[in-house]
Formats: structure tokens, sequence, C-alpha cells
């Protein structure tokens, strides 16, 4: 699947990747760090109900 996003940014000159990964993932963020992955910044979202996500912002350049 990255393969493919990766492949539709180069498509569309678009030069710059990026997502929100759940902080206490540390499997997901080990997996996007060892695909050249970087943590650009943080965000605490309030999603209701007393509950936030609570992410890294993560990017990769094309």
């Amino acid at each position: 699947m990255l393969n493919f996003v990766e492949d539709k940014c180069i498509a569309e000159k678009i030069s710059l990747l990026w997502l929100t990964v759940n902080k206490m993932n540390s499997g997901a963020n080990n997996w996007y760090k060892n695909r050249d992955f970087v943590v650009t910044d943080k965000i605490k979202t309030d999603i209701g109900g007393g509950f936030f996500k609570d992410d890294y912002i993560i990017e990769k350049e094309i």
C-alpha cells in the first residue's frame, strides 16, 4: 500500500507524504521509521467523551 501511495505521489508531483500515528503504537512508529519517515510534530486532539488522540505527525520526502 505504501508503494502504491508513493507511486501516486510521484505521478502527481507531490513531494511530501505525511500522516499521523498514535504515540503509543511503537510497532507502527518503528515500521514507518524504517521506511524513512521522520517525526515532525506532535498533535493532541480532543475527540469527545474525555478521550484524546495523542499522535505524532510523520513525514517522508518523495
